[in-house]
C-alpha cells in the first residue's frame, strides 16, 4: 500500500459516515451521499499531504529546513540566503530517462512530467546542484544539495527526504577521505518541521531516503556535460 492510499484508508477508517444523525426524511440515502463526500475529503486532505512534500529548503518561505540548510552552507563558508538569490541553470531527464537537457526554470515550474531535476548555481567560488527525485505516485520527495569547490570536488552534501506518511528526514554530510561523514540529522514532522522521534514506519522507505546519489566530483554530474562554463 502507497502512503498516498495508507492515507485515505486511515481516513475513512476514522471516520464513520453511516452514524449521521438527521430528519427521517431522505435518511436512508444520506450515508451513501455522505461517504462519497467524506470519500471526497480523504482524497483532498491526502492530496493536500502529498503536494505539500513539494515544499523544500530551496523555498525562501519555507524555514522548516533552515538549521540544515545554514549548516551545509556553512561547510562551504557561503550565506544560504545568497544561494536562494542567485541565478540557477535547470536540466532534467524527465521520467528518470538518463537523457539529460537543459529546461527553462519557467517550462519546469510547470513540468508535469519531471520527475529528476537538477538546478545549478554559482556562489562565489563555489558550485552548487540542488538534485530533486519524485515518486511518480507522489508518495515521497528526495532532495540533495550539493557543494562542490573550486576544483570540482564535492565538500558537503544535504539531504532531504520528505513522505506523505507525513515525516521528512534531513541529514547533512561532509566528504572526508572520499566517504560521506554525517554531521547532523533529524527526523521532522513533514508539515510543521518539529522535531520528532524515527518513525515507525520510517523502515518501510529505507530503500528511498537510504539511497543518497553521490557525486564526489562536479564532473560526475548526470548532466555535467551540458555546462560548457
Amino acid at each position: 500500500m502507497t502512503p498516498f492510499q495508507h492515507c485515505v484508508t486511515h481516513f475513512l477508517q476514522n471516520c464513520h459516515p453511516e452514524r449521521s444523525e438527521g430528519s427521517a426524511v431522505g435518511v436512508q440515502n444520506r450515508p451513501v451521499r455522505t461517504a462519497r463526500n467524506v470519500l471526497a475529503i480523504a482524497f483532498v486532505l491526502c492530496g493536500w499531504l502529498v503536494s505539500s512534500i513539494a515544499a523544500c529548503a530551496a523555498d525562501s518561505s519555507d524555514h522548516r529546513f533552515q538549521w540544515s540548510s545554514d549548516k551545509f552552507a556553512a561547510q562551504c563558508s557561503f550565506e544560504y540566503e545568497d544561494y536562494l538569490k542567485a541565478g540557477k541553470r535547470s536540466f532534467t531527464d524527465l521520467n528518470y530517462s538518463d537523457k539529460w537537457n537543459p529546461i527553462k526554470a519557467e517550462k519546469l515550474k510547470k513540468c508535469q512530467n519531471c520527475y529528476r531535476f537538477a538546478e545549478l548555481a554559482e556562489v562565489g567560488k563555489f558550485r552548487i546542484v540542488r538534485l530533486s527525485m519524485d515518486s511518480e505516485s507522489g508518495d515521497w520527495l528526495h532532495e540533495t544539495h550539493y557543494c562542490f569547490e573550486e576544483s570540482g570536488k564535492l565538500r558537503a552534501l544535504q539531504s532531504v527526504f520528505n513522505c506523505a506518511w507525513g515525516w521528512s528526514y534531513v541529514r547533512v554530510f561532509s566528504l572526508e577521505n572520499g566517504n560521506l561523514k554525517l554531521l547532523a540529522s533529524k527526523w521532522q514532522e513533514l508539515e510543521s518541521g518539529k522535531e520528532i522521534s524515527q518513525p515507525d514506519n520510517a523502515d518501510d522507505m529505507k530503500d528511498h531516503w537510504n539511497d543518497i546519489p553521490l557525486f564526489k566530483a562536479f564532473a560526475d554530474m548526470p548532466f555535467a556535460r551540458l555546462v560548457t562554463n
